[in-house]
């Protein structure tokens, strides 16, 4: 086999592998569009935000909670005291380090 005959195979490799991925995007496109349907024009747009109203938060909610044997502070948001003791039992006892030597900032649940 020749230089030029190697080489017009090769184009024609490359070429059928470009003609098969614009077959298969086109494919995709036109799947994508029949089992998509149409959006309604409320999905279309997005929400408008509307005006905030201000919020009262409850004092007990950002009140720091001092851990016995912690250090420093740990701020609860939502989070009763028995719950963020056992969180923080569980994490120190799952990294292996005494409670007294790890500093929780806040717990809040998710």
């Amino acid at each position: 086999m020749g230089f030029f005959e190697s080489l017009l195979l090769s184009l024609l490799g490359v070429s059928v592998v470009f003609l098969v991925l614009i077959i298969l995007m086109t494919c995709v496109n036109i799947t994508s569009k029949v089992v998509g349907g149409k959006k309604s024009k409320e999905q279309e747009q997005p929400e408008k935000m509307e005006a905030a109203s201000p919020v009262s938060v409850p004092e007990t909610v950002l009140t720091p909670v001092y851990a016995k044997g912690s250090a420093g502070e740990v701020k609860t948001f939502d989070v009763p005291d028995r719950t963020a003791a056992v969180i923080m039992a569980v994490v120190a006892d799952g990294l292996d380090i005494p409670l007294a030597q790890l500093r929780f900032r806040s717990i809040k649940e998710v």
